[in-house]
């Protein structure tokens, strides 16, 4: 009998890591990108599940109420975290909504394969860039390394989760990253409105010009301009970007337990 409550209980380790793993993955927008085959997901999953699980202390004797609370919390565990992840990837999409408003692009959307959806040229090429430097720097394995530390804060099927607290955080990180994406895009909308200023001075002298057709073609002569000359602080950006997020992801951890 002791044997078979032995056995029990490690299949139970091995249901609340597969439960986080896969909230966390499931809620990631860079591996669940349609490119990315559900059973390549699975697969990561599994086997982070079975590498990981023996390492993870048993929580000791739990019966089905204790298992049901464990995968509750293990799911608001992996939400969480995955919520914070979506935070900083769609922020940069917004960035690029913000960007094509502003130099007459919003009507040129591109469909997004890996969403599904249209989303902005400019964003789409800001999340490129992100993407590319989240495997290139191996944030794929911060990400993997992450969730294994987590249980040293979080042991498998801990119910002492600070739901609170976690929704206070949750917002001031929306704060915080909305903060860093109107630093990313305030050099192109400052930059546009010192030529909408141009175009309104231009007018009031030359009233003959058709303003609005040379203004369209200075806006995206502007925006593809601004793009090669900030090409390189915008990558140093999305690096630090990258490093934001990975700090607040611990933090995120943190709080969930005070």
């Amino acid at each position: 009998m002791t044997e078979l409550n032995i056995i029990i209980d490690n299949l139970y380790i091995y249901v609340l890591v597969f439960v986080r793993f896969a909230v966390l993955i499931g809620f990631n927008p860079v591996i669940t990108r349609k490119g990315v085959p559900a059973m390549a997901r699975t697969g990561i999953v599994f086997f982070a599940t079975v590498l990981l699980a023996p390492l993870v202390p048993v929580p000791g004797q739990m019966d089905t109420a204790d298992l049901a609370l464990g995968i509750a919390a293990e799911i608001i565990v992996g939400l969480f975290l995955g919520y914070i992840f979506n935070i900083f990837f769609y922020m940069l999409a917004y960035v690029g909504d913000i960007l094509d408003m502003q130099f007459g692009l919003s009507m040129a959307k591109v469909m997004d394969p890996g969403t599904g959806v249209q989303s902005a040229f400019t964003g789409n090429l800001i999340n490129l860039v992100y993407m590319a430097y989240f495997f290139v720097t191996n944030s794929h394995l911060v990400l993997i390394k992450l969730v294994i530390d987590s249980y040293d804060l979080i042991p498998a099927g801990a119910a002492n989760i600070n739901v609170q607290a976690a929704a206070g955080f949750g917002i001031d990180i929306f704060v915080s990253v909305f903060s860093l994406a109107v630093r990313l895009a305030f050099p192109f909308v400052a930059t546009e409105f010192v030529l909408e200023m141009g175009m309104g001075i231009l007018m009031k002298l030359i009233p003959q010009i058709h303003v609005f057709v040379i203004n369209m073609q200075f806006k995206i002569l502007l925006a593809i301009t601004m793009l090669f000359v900030l090409a390189a602080p915008i990558t140093t950006f999305i690096e630090n970007y990258i490093i934001v997020m990975f700090d607040n992801l611990e933090e995120a951890l943190n709080v969930l337990v005070s």
